[in-house]
């Protein structure tokens, strides 16, 4: 077998997340959130570079703010990215079997979605790849209350053309 490594020069503040990284950060906060039933969502917080839980109430002050954008054209959720994946491939076999109903935070000026960040969560643990926030529920009545609260009365952009 042959391959080829290629190791990025990072910036002083930059870290490479590998997938054993992330699953084991994954497994942390799942068990952190055993502890806690009134968590609505779980996303990855690129700054920090972990995952967070949202509960209710800063959820819904969440959206407030997602609306006041979405109304103003600076973001965008668009209904073919709210998807449901299955959890598989973790190294704690636990976790594995999870289901989770995502909805993905686009960044717009006007009509012209911005350059995002994938999600590691996406990429990495949900095999997803997709710019933007991406924030994961367990139930899709969950996600669609939010989508349909912050997209009422705002259309959504055409789906991308694929280039081959």
């Amino acid at each position: 077998m042959f391959s080829i490594g290629i190791t990025p020069k990072l910036k002083a503040n930059q870290t490479i997340i590998t997938k054993e990284k992330l699953q084991d950060q994954y497994a942390h906060i799942m068990s952190v959130r055993k502890h806690k039933c009134n968590e609505t969502a779980i996303t990855w917080v690129h700054r920090a570079k972990e995952f967070s839980l949202l509960d209710r109430d800063e959820m819904t002050e969440q959206m407030k703010m997602w609306r006041k954008q979405a109304k103003a054209g600076e973001l965008k959720i668009m209904k073919y990215n709210n998807k449901a994946f299955t959890i598989n491939g973790m190294k704690k076999t636990e976790l594995n079997g999870k289901v989770w109903h995502c909805l993905v935070v686009q960044g717009y000026k006007g009509e012209v979605q911005e350059e995002g960040n994938l999600s590691p969560f996406g990429c990495l643990i949900l095999g997803y790849l997709v710019t933007g926030m991406m924030y994961a529920f367990d139930k899709a009545e969950n996600r669609d209350a939010v989508y349909s609260y912050i997209m009422k009365g705002i259309a959504e952009a055409a789906p991308r053309e694929k280039n081959m």
